[in-house]
Parts: C-alpha cells; structure tokens; sequence
C-alpha cells in the first residue's frame, strides 16, 4: 500500500482528479451531498499518507469549493474556520489562478484500503496544484485549528471593551497584505484582578516591501500606535513597540512573543511562528 501511494505521488495538498471525484461521489454520496462545483484536496500530513494502512488508516481530504474573489480577511490563516487560497490551474494552454474557499468542518476521511479496492487507479491531479508556499499555509492553517491557545480572558475582555473586533478588522484591512503578523509578549500570562496590570511588549513583523516604502511603513507605525494606545486605554503598560521585518528579529528573541490573534487580522504563510493565541 505504501509504495502504491508513493508511486502515485500523494502529497498533502494534492488535489483529486475531477473524474475520480466523480466516481467517489457516486461510492460514497453521503460524504458529498449535492453541491457538485467541489474539489478535494489532501489534508492528511505527506508522512500519513504514505504510511501503512496498520500505522495510519485513512486519509483525511478537505473539501474547496470554488469562489469568484478572495477576501482578504479569510486569507493567510486569519480565519480559523475559514480559508481563501489560490490555486494554480494547468489545464489549458496556460497557467491560471483559480480562487478557492476551504471551510474546517468539511472534511472527508476515507479508509485507504476502499481506495485502493474501489478506485486503484485514483491519482492527484497534475493539472491543479498549490505552490510550495500556499501548501505551506494550508498545513499551518490546518494545524493552527488545534493549536491555539488562548489569550487570558481578562486581557481579551479588556482589550476588547476598548476596540471592537469589527473596527479592527476595518482598520487593518488595507494593510493585510503587507503585515505579516502583530504579536504580544505578556506578562504575567495569567487572568488578573481587576486592581492589576498586564505588562506588554508589542511586535509588529513587516513584509520586506513595506520595509523599503515609506509610506506604507508611515501607515504602519500610525496602527502600531493605535494598538498601544488601545493597550494603555485597557490598562496595560506597554513596555515596548517595534516593527521589523524576521529577518531583523532573533529566533531567541522571538521565542518570547505570542501571536496577537484576531479575527481583524490576517497572516502570510511563511512567517515565523511562536506559540498561538486564540
């Protein structure tokens, strides 16, 4: 079973043919209901997939459904139910984006060995890919499902009474594409009385073109600013506020910041990633 996977190839991220997509939605119509403009995309991590049926039974695929535009407060992981990512199309003369919409409760697992006995011939589709960095978001946004821990709830709560999360998401918007993340370090990272403070070190991560415009980088530090002001209007002493690019910012001093995780706010793929907050 392990070298038949291999042979052909699955990946996470792989699409299914459309042809085997139809085939499936005729074995096993309860998985598909009736919307037919679907595609399936490999969820499962590559390791899984090409283990062994005794090691790891199934494979898990995640259904997209195919949009007009992306909207870019479902882009780059800001959404954790919610994904909009482009794919790249192979199947006419030349290369297209097409736009896809991924939902976390629309998932599909299949046992290997009904593949393989119904469909042995099943192959991903080398005709629609992600590239390497939109996989690379796809997976984290995957795992970010379950891996974010969240916030102190009186830090949210008190944040939150100060600036509404539909106001930040409009604030912020504009400048989705190029901050690539807002992170905290808090201290102490604990719920707190209401006669204590939370102390603060806010980091603003930028995108290499922002870093050589000025005026973006003038927008920029005019949010950063609304976010410390926010901050000491919730209470907080704000010890620290910088924007860099990764590159400028250790892996050592990194360690110490959380990602600031907002509904307003969204994530490139490939940005360094500490531990989240929900």
């Amino acid at each position: 079973m392990r070298s038949w996977l291999e042979e052909h190839n699955w990946r996470q991220g792989s699409f299914v043919k459309r042809e085997d997509l139809a085939r499936l939605r005729l074995l096993l119509p309860e998985y598909f209901g009736e919307d037919s403009n679907i595609l399936l995309i490999v969820a499962s991590q590559s390791c899984d997939v090409c283990a062994s049926p005794d090691t790891e039974k199934f494979i898990e695929f995640i259904i997209a459904r195919q949009i007009d535009t992306l909207n870019g407060n479902l882009m780059y992981n800001k959404h954790p139910r919610y994904l909009h990512i482009k794919a790249l199309n192979n199947e006419g003369e030349n290369v297209e984006n097409i736009y896809l919409e991924l939902r976390a409760h629309e998932k599909i697992k299949l046992s290997k060995d009904a593949i393989y006995q119904m469909i042995q011939a099943i192959a991903p589709d080398i005709d629609m890919a992600l590239d390497a960095k939109t996989c690379q978001q796809f997976a984290d946004w995957l795992a970010a499902r379950y891996n974010r821990p969240a916030l102190p709830t009186v830090f949210e709560n008190r944040f939150n009474q100060q600036w509404q999360k539909r106001k930040r998401e409009k604030d912020t918007e504009k400048l989705n594409e190029d901050i690539l993340g807002i992170y905290v370090d808090i201290y102490p990272d604990k719920e707190l009385e209401d006669n204590e403070s939370y102390q603060v070190q806010l980091l603003f991560l930028i995108s290499d073109f922002a870093e050589q415009d000025e005026s973006l980088k003038k927008e920029i530090r005019e949010l950063m600013k609304k976010y410390e002001n926010t901050l000491l209007d919730a209470g907080c002493v704000v010890l620290a506020s910088q924007m860099a690019t990764e590159q400028k910012i250790s892996v050592a001093t990194f360690r110490n910041y959380r990602r600031f995780y907002l509904d307003s706010m969204s994530y490139k793929n490939e940005t360094l990633q500490p531990l989240h907050y929900g």
